[in-house]
């Protein structure tokens, strides 16, 4: 029940270098890396978009890091404590964009034709311009593939390839 069109590049210009052969849209547009499997509500995410007011919605997933020592605060050679195998948890982006026809915009003024432009460039130029950029927090299921061994858990947990 809903269309998808796809626009190919000529040579690859980078996550955002592709947003340049889109035609003049008045709507928010999803873009999503191709390596992402997610159960994510992305109408919860336009419904969080438009509440917020937002020139750009970045989706974003809670990972932490453990580490598997015990980790050491010191003062010069002094010991102030050791904390045993913590963890630090760090809010990531998930590479799930919803993007305002104004946010669009900042591309062609952003870089000249044909240069390389990632999405992390668009992010820090309406960052910059003081636009209204947001995070989304995601709390479905969510998992990037773009590792052989994450894509080998994929296939197990996410039933990819018809199982």
């Amino acid at each position: 029940g809903i269309q998808i069109n796809y626009l190919e590049e000529d040579r690859l210009t980078g996550t955002a270098g592709a947003l340049r052969l889109l035609p003049e849209i008045d709507v928010p547009i999803l873009v999503i890396n191709g390596d992402i499997i997610t159960k994510m509500s992305f109408k919860s995410m336009l419904g969080f978009h438009h509440d917020n007011k937002a020139n750009l919605t970045v989706g974003l997933w809670q990972y932490q890091v453990k580490i598997e020592y015990g980790v050491v605060e010191t003062k010069g050679i002094a010991i102030q404590g050791i904390t045993e195998k913590p963890s630090v948890d760090f809010l990531i982006n998930a590479g799930v964009y919803l993007l305002s026809p104004k946010c669009l915009y900042l591309v062609p003024n952003c870089i000249p034709e044909g240069q390389t432009f990632h999405i992390t460039d668009l992010l820090k130029s309406a960052i910059n311009r003081k636009y209204a950029v947001v995070g989304f927090p995601i709390h479905e299921s969510w998992l990037d593939i773009g590792q052989p061994k994450d894509y080998e858990q994929a296939q197990t947990e996410h039933h990819i390839n018809g199982n």
